[in-house]
């Protein structure tokens, strides 16, 4: 594994940090294009300014940075996929993930020539979004409980599947045109082999959602299914086989997900100038502080070890040697990380830390308390950390499996 950028993964870093700061200007991520509403507080003006930058990325041609380029990507390798991911999570730039870097490549790997033709372009440019359909309000950490219906009617690659159900924590539910959907379509086989993967339009009568205001202060839903017909050519791979797409989608979230806890490296870099432009009631500053010195120390090292994981997950996609235990290790640490430097970050702001933008006596915008909030969420997301652990210690250590 090189632990340095080639000269022109430099460049490429450069031009996007170039690129980032003309798409989305200091403050512009915090107010709408009418200047009058915060997109951190204000779900609508997040969902609107998201929609509008991804379709802007996807006719700038950057979303297909590390696809391939017979699915219409640049065909860059994982590493400059990361570096596009690491640099738009700096910057602040909204990205489709899902979409991108879960639904897509699965697709490829999954999908019939007519899904990759219809699909693939579209996610590209921007034009349509995805919402992931797994968890229940019955089936959460344990996926493979999972109970929404599909029933065939006709021959399997001819026919249809009639659904009916409930998810939750259906982020983007809402907005998104598809929802990659989990249907149990065999109840009597054992709980992974009776489970398909449908691609579900959210413009179906049948579909409904209500919204779910979460801590992120983002919103997510409960998403309905109510006598949906799908078409035997939505659904993706083999009847009752789904788990292992299922699988194979989760490795690229856990993934997708630790990358994204890049975004703590700005928040470090901004504690850092105001330590150092913040002075005492004695005139010393307060990164003159040995505690303060030391919390930041703590947080760059923690960051920088974060990295060096994100690097080395990056070298095994390169290579095809990433495995399910190390996808959950870098999602672990990833996570823990991000939420363990945002919480040092708030102890140097001391009691500003918590308050929220726009309260008096806030400092950085409100960012360290929207963060940490933020950051939580992600020990759980894309299947929590405890579970994570155990994959870790089952599949990779090859420990008993925890029996329940």
């Amino acid at each position: 594994m090189h632990l340095e950028y080639t000269p022109e993964q430099q460049q490429l870093r450069a031009e996007l940090r170039t690129y980032f700061a003309a798409l989305v200007p200091d403050n512009t991520y915090g107010r709408d294009p009418g200047g009058t509403r915060d997109t951190h507080t204000d779900p609508a003006a997040q969902k609107r300014f998201y929609r509008e930058t991804v379709r802007r990325l996807g006719t700038d041609g950057w979303l297909g940075v590390g696809w391939p380029k017979e699915f219409g990507g640049r065909g860059m390798s994982p590493m400059e996929q990361f570096i596009f991911f690491d640099e738009a999570a700096q910057a602040g730039v909204p990205l489709p993930l899902m979409a991108l870097n879960t639904v897509g490549p699965t697709i490829m790997q999954f999908g019939t020539d007519e899904q990759k033709s219809y699909f693939l372009p579209r996610i590209l440019s921007g034009e349509i979004d995805f919402a992931i359909g797994y968890s229940e309000p019955d089936a959460g950490t344990d996926l493979a409980a999972l109970k929404t219906r599909a029933i065939r009617e006709g021959d399997e690659d001819t026919g249809h599947y009639v659904v009916n159900g409930q998810k939750i924590w259906t982020t983007n539910g809402d907005t998104a045109e598809w929802v990659w959907l989990a249907v149990r379509t065999d109840p009597d086989a054992p709980p992974h082999k009776g489970i398909t993967m449908l691609l579900v339009p959210t413009s179906d009568p049948g579909y409904s959602c209500t919204l779910i205001n979460t801590l992120a202060s983002h919103d997510t839903t409960a998403s309905y299914y109510e006598n949906i017909t799908v078409p035997a050519s939505r659904r993706v791979g083999q009847e009752n086989k789904g788990w292992r797409i299922i699988t194979n989608q989760l490795n690229h979230e856990r993934v997708t997900l630790a990358a994204h806890g890049t975004m703590a490296i700005r928040a470090l870099h901004n504690v850092q100038r105001w330590a150092a432009d913040t002075a005492l009631t004695d005139g010393r500053r307060v990164i003159d502080l040995g505690w303060v010195r030391g919390r930041l120390a703590r947080t760059h090292t923690r960051l920088d070890a974060m990295k060096l994981l994100n690097w080395q997950m990056v070298d095994a996609l390169q290579h095809g040697t990433l495995t399910p235990q190390d996808a959950s290790a870098v999602k672990v640490y990833g996570s823990e990380a991000r939420r363990d430097a945002y919480a040092w970050l708030m102890e140097i702001v001391g009691s500003a830390g918590p308050l929220k933008e726009g309260s008096a006596g806030a400092v950085l915008h409100g960012e360290l308390e929207r963060g940490y909030r933020s950051a939580v969420i992600f020990t759980f997301g894309g299947g929590n950390n405890e579970i994570q652990r155990e994959i870790i210690s089952w599949i990779g250590l090859g420990m008993p499996r925890v029996r329940r």
